[in-house]
């Protein structure tokens, strides 16, 4: 389980997270949603110790991660995919696959990076292709496949739909079922296209000024209405 127990985080003199609190189990599927500016993609940074400064608790599996690196972190089973999905341009999409073995957790086997591209069709054609080369939601694909490679046991994802062909993003969604089902990692999605985090998930989030809003159900959100109208509506 990760969690994280009153955390405040800060960009500089930025606030940006107050006294937030939340937990998810490995195996959850949990979307977080809320306006741009909401704290979606600190939170998400804040569990990887991957930019803010973070006051507070943040523990993996009932143990406290204090301030240990990101890369330690990964190492642990989180992996995180972000926003700008960070692709090595002068590298092939196997070679960027390939790459990704390194922060694995030192008890999961190194996975083959044709055995993973096996499972992106869009990518399989493209292996040999360089990371420049690719269009964004090819690059987004990729990035999501690089993470798996990771082997993690939970998947941090940040806006995966954000400048992405509807064409894609619908593959997407098959395509990150079929992996949490047959692999049974987590997934902590933060997304604005409901749609899609529905389609994902069984739980959500609702954050709005750096606090959470609503926890619980699609069916709990949907059955409140005034929580889309006051903390989703523009």
């Amino acid at each position: 389980m990760i969690a994280a127990e009153d955390i405040n985080a800060f960009y500089g003199p930025s606030h940006i997270l107050f006294d937030l609190s939340f937990s998810m189990a490995a195996t959850e599927r949990v979307a977080v949603v809320g306006r741009n500016g909401a704290g979606k993609s600190t939170l998400l940074k804040s569990l990887m110790n991957a930019g803010p400064r973070v006051e507070g608790k943040v523990s993996w599996q009932g143990r406290s991660l204090g301030r240990s690196a990101a890369y330690k972190r990964a190492r642990l089973g989180l992996q995180m995919v972000p926003e700008d999905r960070r692709i090595y341009h002068h590298l092939t999409v196997r070679e960027n696959v390939r790459i990704a073995g390194h922060a694995r957790p030192s008890s999961a086997p190194r996975l083959d990076p044709d055995a993973v591209l096996a499972q992106f069709p869009m990518l399989e054609p493209l292996r040999d292709r360089m990371g420049f080369q690719l269009s964004g939601g090819q690059q987004q694909i990729l990035a999501i496949a690089r993470a798996v490679a990771a082997h993690p046991t939970v998947m941090l994802l940040d806006e995966p739909t954000e400048g992405v062909a509807p064409a894609i993003v619908e593959d997407m969604v098959g395509t990150i079922r079929d992996m949490c089902d047959s692999t049974g990692m987590g997934l902590l999605l933060c997304e604005q296209n409901l749609w899609f985090a529905r389609k994902l998930t069984d739980r959500i989030v609702v954050m709005d000024t750096g606090r959470i809003a609503f926890d619980g159900t699609w069916q709990e959100f949907a059955a409140r209405p005034e929580i889309k109208e006051t903390h989703l509506a523009l």
